[in-house]
């Protein structure tokens, strides 16, 4: 809210102030703000108080109260019930000016304006006459027990009470006819007794309010002791009607008063006041139902006081589930928020806080006017969400403007040409990064690239432009941007630091209506022009190579006319086809007329974009037989699609000759390599029966007694070496079939179940050597030979075996897994090891011994090799002495045929 409105609300508020209290004598009525400081003062508080308004205006309203109230929180307490309830009534003592005190009745009722709580409107009404009237009562009675030998008439007493009561009393028989009425009465209503006693009650009371007086009295009179209060209206003397507050009570059974007694006093004040105060609060309420914000009343313990109904609708809770309950129970997705610390911070610094925030589970944006009081907190809630979404909107036309803006830079900036944007006066308003590093890089000391200087005053300055190709400019850019031309262009040429540089200097408007500013752009053709020439120069080469290469060429258009050819294909169509070619005409007409299918299927592909290669036999004249490597090459236009197309021929008659010599002497070697193999078969299986003989004979030998030691060790050493050569014949068998294919066929093989295999025929072996076969199967399937997986893992098992080390039980440790396109096999044991400095070249070799204490060859490593091979594998050791040897194989990943 601004200046002007508070300005305006406060204007209003000083006039209704003065409507409704200037003129009020007999009560004290005045406003306190929000934390009891005393903001106005009439003439009635003047009068009770004797305060003047000067004396009081600031100071706070417990200089009335006596200390122990103050002790008693009274005051505080009055204020909270006054929020709650709306309007709160209290008697208690008052002090006045100079310590005196009175019993006064207080009404506090709660005032807001149409953005915060302003205060409390306060009504103090001196009740010290009533509290005399109570101690009379109090001092008859204790007379009358004091005293009984005295008769004190009530009606003496009653005389001196109500002589000088602002109360009125009139005592009426069984028919309510008046026949006592106090003076205080005529003060009233201004109707003298006699005038009373001409006129009729009724005819004074307001026609709305009888029917409802005459039933009231009546109950009263039908029932002894009754009492009622009523207010009605009564005509005053003067015209005008004022409003009483009558109380009838049946004393008629009395037989002391025998009447029924009416006392009543003026609340017409009182009535104006509450009025005025109703239709005050009904206009609040009318402004706060109508107001486009959400309004809230909240006590210190953040308790809902006060809530409108806009306030309602936008949470979709009514009053009566709001009034009373914690805010943060109610909404508490709030805990923490940013409107959460503004409530604390606004109550705990007391502090008006204004904040925004967005409410998750209703999806809402909002804007918290918050006004802190001692007592509570009062909110003002504007729906900012369409304001929010506005913003957003309006923040991501700007990004994407920015974004566009910094586009069109960049594009701008990624051209290569060297741009310069002017204005209708031909300044220079921009230019790009090609420009700036244009002159940075030929030095030519413009400043600011030229930015806020004349294009033509640089041109003028500028080095390496002739006057002739400056006045072309000159004239280009007038023309343009008078309209003349719509663009304008010429090439130039320049030398820059000792080198000749060609331009496109191109001149044409930007598309702005408002401005007539121009784009002038040099666009560097120094590399054109050098390709230019250099293209004249390799079409001088490539005509060169076209008339000295071997092959036979022809260029043919896609109607397949000859559109040029060297001299290569001349004397190739005049010697084979005794046919010249010339251009224009269809070029394969030159070619044997049984070819025809086949060049209209390399013509059909080639348009395709495939090229087409192949190879023709052409019979000579003289009987023989000439090979060509014949090929069609599609030569694409700027759209992609061929255009030409290329006919060579290249005569690779030797390289055929060659070939077929090859291929005799292939097949020569692959038979005398079969026959090979067959002989070592034959032999290997040839030896062992006169093997096994000499064995034999020799065992039997062995075992015969002689007495020449000669002989026996002659005997010995025979069987030695029958037996090495055995083991020899066995090993050549061995790596004859693992040269060979097996006749297994392949199949999914499991290597969890070779290694089971072999521990089971292993068993002794392992057993006796106390050896530990760890396993670690990340891959246990795989496509293969199983005899061939198989035999490498006994071998190198055994292996590990037979190379343990003599202090320690062997342990072998095989892991498999995956790795890119192949499966790792490892082998890994703590035996002897290889010494690979010295074996490393001769690991797989036939016949290689590792180990001087053990009299085995090591043929199985060559096995294991030739059979890992064979399953397209290959195999590696990592090694040392002492410390064991890990073997890793390779295999392909294979997948079942």
């Amino acid at each position: 809210m601004g200046m002007g409105q508070y300005a305006a609300i406060e204007k209003i508020e000083s006039r209704l102030f003065n409507l409704l209290v200037s003129k009020v004598n007999e009560w004290a009525i005045f406003m306190t703000d929000a934390n009891g400081f005393v903001q106005t003062w009439n003439n009635g508080a003047a009068s009770l108080n004797g305060y003047t308004e000067q004396e009081i205006i600031g100071r706070h309203i417990s200089v009335f109260y006596i200390p122990e109230d103050i002790r008693g929180n009274i005051l505080q307490s009055a204020f909270e019930a006054a929020l709650k309830k709306g309007e709160y009534k209290s008697e208690s003592w008052h002090i006045k000016k100079g310590g005196s005190k009175f019993w006064a009745g207080i009404n506090f009722t709660p005032v807001f304006d149409d953005r915060q709580f302003l205060g409390f409107a306060i009504m103090v009404h001196d009740l010290s006459r009533r509290l005399e009237s109570k101690k009379w009562d109090i001092e008859i009675e204790n007379t009358s027990k004091a005293c009984p030998e005295q008769i004190i008439r009530p009606q003496q007493w009653f005389y001196k009470l109500i002589e000088n009561s602002n109360d009125g009393v009139m005592l009426m028989d069984s028919g309510f006819n008046v026949f006592f009425r106090s003076k205080s009465a005529e003060r009233i209503n201004g109707w003298r007794e006699a005038d009373r006693r001409e006129g009729d009650f009724e005819s004074l009371v307001h026609p709305d309010d009888l029917t409802s007086l005459r039933e009231k009295v009546r109950k009263v009179a039908e029932n002894p002791g009754a009492s009622t209060l009523v207010r009605f209206r009564l005509r005053h003397k003067q015209g005008h009607y004022i409003w009483l507050e009558s109380r009838y009570t049946n004393m008629l059974h009395d037989t002391d008063i025998n009447a029924i007694v009416c006392n009543f006093r003026d609340i017409t004040e009182k009535k104006n006041d509450e009025t005025l105060l109703k239709e005050r609060t009904k206009q609040i309420d009318v402004f706060l139902s109508r107001t486009t914000d959400g309004f809230i009343s909240l006590d210190k313990n953040f308790c809902y006081i006060c809530v409108n109904r806009k306030f309602c609708e936008s949470v979709g809770l009514t009053p009566d589930v709001l009034i009373g309950k914690n805010v943060w129970e109610m909404f508490p997705h709030s805990v923490g928020s940013a409107t959460y610390h503004a409530f604390h911070r606004a109550f705990n610094e007391q502090k008006i806080i204004r904040n925004e925030d967005h409410y998750a589970p209703l999806d809402i944006w909002y804007e918290d006017s918050i006004y802190p009081s001692e007592e509570g907190l009062t909110v003002f809630i504007q729906d900012i969400t369409e304001r929010k979404r506005a913003e957003k909107q309006i923040s991501e036309k700007q990004e994407e403007l920015t974004k566009a803006l910094e586009m069109q830079a960049a594009v701008l900036n990624a051209l290569p040409p060297l741009i310069a944007l002017l204005n209708e006066n031909g300044k220079i308003i921009a230019v790009n990064d090609s420009w700036k590093h244009f002159t940075l890089e030929n030095n030519l000391g413009i400043p600011h690239y030229g930015t806020g200087y004349s294009y033509l005053a640089i041109c003028e300055k500028a080095v390496g432009l002739d006057k002739s190709d400056k006045g072309k400019i000159e004239t280009g850019i007038e023309s343009v941007l008078s309209g003349q031309v719509k663009t304008f262009e010429f090439e130039h040429q320049g030398n820059l630091r000792g080198k000749t540089r060609w331009f496109k200097f191109l001149v044409s408007p930007l598309q702005d209506k408002k401005k007539k500013n121009i784009m002038v752009m040099h666009i560097d053709l120094t590399e054109r022009k050098s390709a230019e020439t250099s293209l004249i120069k390799s079409e001088a080469n490539l005509r060169s190579i076209f008339e000295n290469t071997d092959l036979s060429i022809v260029l043919l258009d896609t109607d397949l006319r000859i559109i040029s050819f060297n001299a290569n294909a001349q004397d190739f169509a005049k010697k084979h086809f005794d046919k010249k070619l010339k251009i224009g005409n269809i070029g394969p007409d030159f070619l044997p007329k049984e070819r025809k299918s086949v060049i209209n299927e390399a013509v059909r592909r080639v348009k395709n974009n495939e090229t087409i290669a192949y190879e023709a036999f052409y019979n000579m004249p003289d009987g023989s037989t000439e090979w060509f490597e014949v090929k069609w090459i599609g030569v694409a236009g700027a759209d992609g699609q061929n255009v030409n197309m290329i006919l060579t021929f290249k005569n690779i008659s030797r390289k055929k000759h060659y070939e077929k010599e090859r291929n005799r002497m292939t097949t020569e070697l692959v038979q005398r390599n079969k026959d090979l193999e067959e002989y070592a078969y034959i032999l290997s299986h040839s030896l062992r029966a006169p093997l096994a003989n000499i064995i034999g004979l020799s065992s039997i030998l062995s075992t015969a007694d002689s007495d020449n030691e000669s002989v026996k060790e002659s005997i010995e050493a025979l069987s030695v070496s029958a037996n090495d050569l055995d083991k020899a014949v066995i090993e050549m068998n061995q790596i004859l079939q693992a040269s060979r294919r097996t006749n297994d066929k392949c199949e999914w093989v499991s290597l969890s179940s070779i290694i089971k295999d072999l521990q089971d025929h292993l068993n002794d072996i392992i057993s006796e050597n106390n050896v530990v076969i760890e396993s670690n199967l990340r891959v246990d399937n795989l496509w293969g030979y199983r005899a061939f997986v198989y035999n490498i893992f006994f071998n190198l098992i055994l292996n590990s075996i037979r190379y343990r080390q003599p202090d320690r039980d062997p342990v072998i440790t095989i892991e498999s897994f995956l790795n890119k396109n192949s499966i790792k096999i490892t082998f890994t044991d703590n035996g002897k090891g290889i010494d690979l400095e010295k074996y490393r070249w001769h690991t797989f070799t036939l016949y290689r011994r590792f180990d001087k204490h053990t009299e085995e060859n090591d043929a199985e490593f060559f096995l294991v090799k030739s059979q890992v091979e064979e399953l397209g594998g290959h195999i590696n050791v990592r090694s040392s002495p002492g410390k064991g040897a890990t073997f890793v194989i390779d295999l392909p990943v294979l997948q079942a045929e």
